[in-house]
């Protein structure tokens, strides 16, 4: 009986279904977190000259009612944008 159920070809089709589902929905779940974590980068703008930081867009920051980042406290994640 543990051999047939090891055995994806003697499933019932409601039951390969139900196990594709399963993979689809976790993989579909597993990019939108990766697009979410993307698209809610803070963006910082580094100047060419001096190599440092000139400012910081946080736009994730208004919407989850948090302290934006700053120069001095900088995220462990950004997007770069080099500005003169």
């Amino acid at each position: 009986m543990r051999a047939r159920l090891l055995d994806p070809s003697t499933w019932p089709i409601p039951l390969m279904i139900v196990a594709v589902a399963l993979v689809v929905g976790s993989c579909g779940a597993a990019l939108q977190l990766a697009v979410k974590r993307y698209l809610d980068a803070p963006v910082v703008f580094i100047s060419w000259e001096t190599k440092e930081c000139v400012r910081v867009d946080d736009p994730a920051a208004k919407a989850q009612r948090r302290p934006a980042y700053t120069c001095s406290n900088l995220p462990e994640t950004f997007e770069s944008v080099w500005v003169r």
